[in-house]
């Protein structure tokens, strides 16, 4: 699932490059944060002085059998997803749950992070 989850950022930001907004870097050390903002949660983002969230935009779906292409060509077209590949950000935390009814989930979270 790495790899794919790797096409998938290569496809978002090929997506932003195009609109000239800055490439995303993935943090993969903020996963916790990412899912419980998929599950509803009201997640806190402390940055303890070394960081501060400017901005947060995200969403989550099911897994579904679909190669990058196909998915991005879906996402491109619904506003929220649009919305979030598309904000202003530096940094994406982008990965895969399974969910309390044992469905595959997939994350994605566009933040921005200004550090001072």
């Amino acid at each position: 699932m790495e790899e794919q989850i790797n096409k998938i950022i290569q496809a978002i930001n090929d997506f932003r490059e195009s609109f000239s907004l800055k490439t995303l870097k993935r943090n993969t050390g903020l996963y916790e944060y990412g899912k419980s903002l998929a599950l509803g949660s009201k997640a806190e983002l402390q940055g303890n002085g070394n960081f501060v969230v400017t901005t947060i935009n995200y969403f989550s779906e099911p897994i579904r059998s679909e190669n990058v292409s196909d998915m991005m060509r879906r996402w491109v077209f619904d506003r929220q997803k649009l919305n979030t590949i598309t904000s202003f950000g530096n940094t994406i935390i982008i990965d895969t749950f399974i969910d309390e009814n044992g469905i595959n989930q997939i994350f994605v979270v566009v933040i921005s992070v200004y550090k001072p």
